[in-house]
């Protein structure tokens, strides 16, 4: 008796947020399969772009064979017509639907025992990943009112999101902006060090440079300030462009003209950023190859780390940035 009364509050609580943990658990079973079939494929042999591939068909299979369901029972219906006096049938999974999902997936890990050379732990992971897509066919099948369980549970989360959301929309604005200028800030000083600019800098500088401690850390933070400004600056030019000759052709009087930013001043924000990046890592592989050795010929790449400061700070810390500076009507 006291064991169940402790366990009230937990089942309280439950019931409350059961759309939040339903999303939940349609999303790490998403996760899990995906991640199962993927690393099942690696170990047999795949490379890692054919197992995220494979991982991402198994999804696509699951969303398929859940949309298919429906029919095939209506046709089983048909055939074996139900007895008028039968209760209707609940909105679950049927016992065929089950028997078939059970075994393609039997029909996998078959096929992969059946290679000799291949890792005993593939197996393990498309066991579990199938197991988990179990779980998201039964949230994928449509009821009889054309909803499903994934998508109720999703629309629910989001509906309590967007209202978390306007509760604290003040706060979020403000921790927003300032993790936008921190994101620009930090992907531009990081880009410029790791890219070579911040040495060839303090080289082009000379030993009064070098002889300052911390010369490199102070010349990274000012190529970040730089990007800052340049933002600022972008702002007030596109944004005067804006209001002065695109807002009062678009918008009639007396509707406002939107406080957001224009979305042709973003696609051109983000260009620009492909120029700056490229630019900044063409001039350090110019310093560091010498100019006589720098010649048109020459290939200048990003690699993952360069492109990923590119997306988390010029592209989206650079909105905020830019959305900041944005002049208002």
């Amino acid at each position: 008796m006291r064991f169940a009364t402790r366990w009230k509050p937990i089942e309280a609580w439950a019931q409350r947020h059961r759309f939040v943990l339903s999303a939940a658990g349609y999303a790490l079973a998403l996760a899990v399969m995906f991640g199962g079939v993927a690393l099942a494929a690696y170990h047999s042999g795949f490379t890692q772009t054919e197992a995220a591939v494979c991982g991402a068909l198994a999804i696509f299979f699951i969303r398929f064979f859940a949309r298919r369901i429906p029919a095939g029972q209506r046709l089983i219906d048909r055939l074996h017509p139900p007895e008028q006096d039968a209760p209707a049938k609940p909105d679950e999974l049927p016992g065929w639907a089950l028997a078939v999902y059970a075994l393609i997936g039997l029909a996998l890990v078959l096929a992969i025992i059946a290679f000799e050379k291949t890792h005993p732990h593939a197996v393990i992971a498309l066991f579990v990943g199938w197991s988990a897509g179990h779980h998201l066919l039964e949230g994928l099948v449509a009821k009889r009112d054309g909803t499903t369980a994934f998508g109720t549970a999703f629309i629910a989360f989001d509906e309590r999101l967007d209202a978390w959301r306007d509760r604290h929309w003040a706060v979020l604005r403000v921790l927003g902006t300032v993790l936008g200028f921190v994101l620009l800030f930090g992907a531009v000083a990081l880009h410029a060090s790791e890219s070579g600019l911040v040495h060839a800098l303090g080289v082009r500088c000379g030993s009064t440079c070098s002889a300052l401690p911390g010369v490199a850390y102070l010349a990274a933070a000012a190529c970040g300030a730089a990007a800052i400004l340049f933002v600022k600056l972008y702002a007030a030019l596109t944004g005067g462009v804006q209001r002065k000759f695109i807002d009062p052709w678009k918008y009639v009087r007396p509707e406002p003209a939107p406080r957001e930013v224009a979305r042709w001043a973003v696609v051109l924000h983000v260009l620009i950023g492909f120029v700056v990046f490229f630019a900044i890592a063409s001039f350090g592989h110019a310093e560091a190859s010498g100019p006589f050795h720098m010649s048109i010929g020459d290939r200048i790449t990003l690699d993952g780390r360069a492109l990923l400061e590119l997306i988390l700070g010029w592209w989206i810390g650079g909105r905020g940035v830019l959305q900041f500076f944005w002049p208002q009507p």
